[in-house]
């Protein structure tokens, strides 16, 4: 029988009773199978639904809430009543500005159960809209989140939030105290109460501060009050603008701050560069003369000062018959003399010629020296000067005394190209970046006659033009060893809950001359008011440098110049002063300089 000889016969039967085991569980095995596909196959609903949600939720946390729209969408069409999908969607549409659609949502939302969830996170979507500054969506957000759930803290602190931040002081103080009771721990609520209440008491909301935190511009909390209150009146009327509420009417607020910044009021401060005890005492120097005064850090651009005079009040202007008195006024008080007049520099300008002959190296022995009668014949014309100087010996003596005829024979040995260059690297010709619209000032080009090119020279002739801001930059230009600084008046822009939105960091313009240079330059200007035309500007303490100008026509009188810029030896102001129909530099505008810089400058110290 072979090797089956000895098999035991019931091993055999015990094999065949075990087949059927086998297939048994070979059933229960695809039964379990086939169970797992259908649950799989009626799960696949829920796993695309959870996908859509997922997708649209990172869409949306990355800010890009057309995409998350389109996956909420292809969600609604697998499950129609899901309230996560209804809030979804209405978060986005607050989004896009559409507040009907969003409400629509939100009530669907509502009605289908919805939750606070960290799916959507409802809380988080209201806060980033107040981070972002979209008020009116987050206070939508908020008061859709207290119905959902209206014993959350955080909810009600964030309505406060959107309340106050849309100057609705007494409903933000309500939610704060609500928010409180809540939750007694939330002490930003506590902070902001405090705020909201201090507003409430003083009856308005700052809107506008200089950089040490004065107010120069209120909102007024009641209903019958005008919408803006101007803390100092006339002291920044041309720097604020003004407002007239009514349609289509005189408002030419665009000339000012209010004008251009009107969209972030309320909700936000506006912190500007101004020093408003600077600017009173600017306001108090220049006194009854017509013309303007700008005072800036060379170093940084910041606008320190800005005065245009006449001035005005802009909160008289509410009244049109004030308005046309002012405009009837035969001194234009309405004129921005800052940026909106152009004048013709004068000596001023000599700083550039005298700039570019430094750079040029130029060699001046055909120049120097010289003998000025007060006035020579240039293409049959008389070119004159302001008065004799006799012997000038050199380019150091030519610009201690302002000599014309000296700057004159200086442009003939320059050149209108190389002029016309050294003239655009100080700004001219260009635009000036600001945060207000400024004309731009312009210089004579390459083409002119040889009369023309003697007037280029000293600053003077029709063709040559500059703004009172832009001669406060060419000051700056040697204060700050040849870099130009962007001029700007904002220095940051706050949340109603004083975090800083944005900040104006300084910003180089453009290089003007070498620092080399600008030793030179220096100590010209310091020579220049320490024994020449400038003398009148001398403070006994301090180094200024400085060069006055005149310019215009001699009826009704001229216009005085000075710009200057102190202490001479780490200069934190530089100053364009202009006395427009005043007489010379010399007599008017350097005497105004002298009083703001001595007060400036001795009050600096002391603090």
């Amino acid at each position: 029988m072979g090797i089956f000889s000895n098999r035991n016969p019931y091993d055999q039967m015990s094999r065949r009773k075990r087949r059927p085991t086998f297939k048994k569980g070979r059933i229960f095995f695809f039964l379990a199978l086939f169970a797992l596909l259908a649950l799989l196959y009626n799960l696949k609903d829920d796993i695309k639904l959870y996908r859509y949600l997922s997708t649209a939720k990172a869409h949306w946390e990355a800010g890009d809430s057309s995409a998350a729209k389109r996956e909420l969408d292809a969600a609604l069409e697998i499950q129609l009543d899901n309230p996560m999908i209804h809030d979804g969607l209405g978060f986005i549409a607050l989004a896009e500005g559409n507040f009907t659609r969003a409400e629509e949502k939100f009530q669907l939302a509502i009605r289908y159960g919805i939750k606070l969830n960290k799916k959507i996170d409802q809380l988080a979507a209201g806060k980033n809209f107040i981070d972002q500054g979209k008020y009116l969506e987050a206070l939508a957000a908020f008061k859709h989140i207290c119905d959902i759930r209206n014993d959350v803290a955080e909810a009600h602190l964030g309505l406060a939030l959107a309340n106050h931040a849309l100057g609705k002081i007494s409903a933000a103080v309500s939610g704060y105290q609500t928010a409180l009771n809540l939750d007694p721990g939330l002490e930003f609520a506590q902070t902001m109460l405090d705020t909201a209440n201090d507003e409430k008491e003083r009856g308005s909301i700052d809107l506008v501060l200089d950089r040490n935190g004065n107010s120069l511009l209120k909102r007024p909390l009641s209903k019958k009050a005008v919408a803006y209150e101007f803390d100092n009146g006339p002291l920044l009327a041309h720097v604020l603008g003004y407002h007239d509420s009514r349609k289509g009417s005189y408002n030419v607020g665009s000339f000012g701050l209010l004008g251009k910044h009107h969209a972030l009021f309320p909700g936000n401060k506006l912190i500007l560069t101004i020093d408003l005890e600077l600017q009173s005492i600017v306001y108090s120097s220049l006194g009854h003369y017509v013309g303007a005064v700008v005072a800036i850090d060379p170093r940084t651009g910041e606008i320190l000062a800005a005065l245009s005079q006449p001035t005005y009040d802009p909160n008289k202007l509410k009244k049109w018959a004030n308005y046309l008195k002012y405009r009837r006024n035969k001194y234009k008080p309405l004129r921005n003399r800052l940026t909106q007049a152009l004048y013709e520099p004068g000596s001023i300008c000599k700083i550039i010629t005298a700039a570019a002959c430094l750079e040029s190296k130029l060699d001046l022995t055909g120049v120097f020296p010289l003998n000025c009668r007060q006035s020579t014949i240039i293409e049959g014309k008389p070119f004159w000067d302001w008065r004799r100087h006799n012997k000038v010996k050199d380019l150091d003596q030519a610009f201690l005394d302002s000599c014309n005829i000296a700057f004159a024979k200086l442009g003939f040995a320059l050149g209108a190209s190389r002029l016309h260059e050294y003239s655009n690297r100080f700004g001219f010709n260009a635009e000036l970046p600001f945060d207000l619209p400024v004309k731009k000032s312009v210089s004579p080009g390459t083409y002119i006659s040889r009369y023309e090119l003697a007037e280029a020279s000293t600053g003077l002739g029709n063709k040559y033009k500059v703004t009172v801001l832009h001669a406060a930059t060419i000051a700056s230009s040697i204060a700050n060893k040849g870099m130009l600084m962007r001029p700007h008046l904002v220095k940051e822009i706050r949340d109603f809950r004083g975090k800083t939105v944005k900040k104006i960091e300084p910003a180089e313009w453009r290089k003007v001359f070498s620092p080399a240079t600008a030793v030179e330059l220096n100590t010209m200007m310091i020579d220049g008011v320490e024994k020449g035309t400038g003398i009148k500007a001398r403070i006994k303490g301090i180094k200024v440098g400085g060069k006055t100008g005149t310019s215009g026509d001699k009826n009704p009188a001229y216009h005085g110049w000075f710009i200057c810029y102190a202490p001479a030896d780490n200069p934190t102001i530089a100053l364009a002063i202009l006395c427009e129909h005043a007489g010379t530099g010399k007599d008017h505008a350097a005497p105004i300089a002298k009083k703001i810089l001595s007060r400036y400058l001795k009050q600096d110290k002391k603090k």
